[in-house]
């Protein structure tokens, strides 16, 4: 099994890097890293704020920079419910509700950030 996870020194400083299953961390390719903290910092690409209907099934698409990957985005909010996120493609993504444990309820406000990091 090829090592997954390095942390330590890397001659120029730090770094923390952890590879994609089956895929050697020490010689590794930025494509076939799941995190590279040797890279610039995370970075904040773009924001904003959805209301979305509290029903079954409902959600908000959202377009953003096209970074030539899935981003890793963050979403902070006080709901109740589980708020997913689902990728269209490398600049669209939907927020919403994607379980079935709920019928209906008020709008929600959900917060985002999408970041410079690749998902997954």
């Amino acid at each position: 099994m090829a090592p997954r996870i390095i942390l330590g020194d890397a001659g120029a400083g730090q770094i923390f890097r952890i590879s994609r299953p089956g895929k050697n961390v020490l010689n590794a390719s930025q494509d076939d890293l799941m995190f590279d903290g040797y890279n610039p910092m995370l970075q904040m690409v773009h924001r904003g704020v959805v209301r979305i209907p509290v029903a079954k099934g409902s959600y908000v698409e959202v377009n953003t920079i096209d970074q030539g990957y899935w981003p890793l985005i963050h979403l902070a909010g006080g709901w109740a419910y589980t708020v997913g996120i689902h990728y269209l493609s490398n600049s669209t993504f939907r927020i919403g509700y994607f379980d079935d444990s709920f019928v209906s309820g008020s709008p929600v406000a959900v917060s985002y950030i999408v970041t410079n990091q690749r998902f997954g």
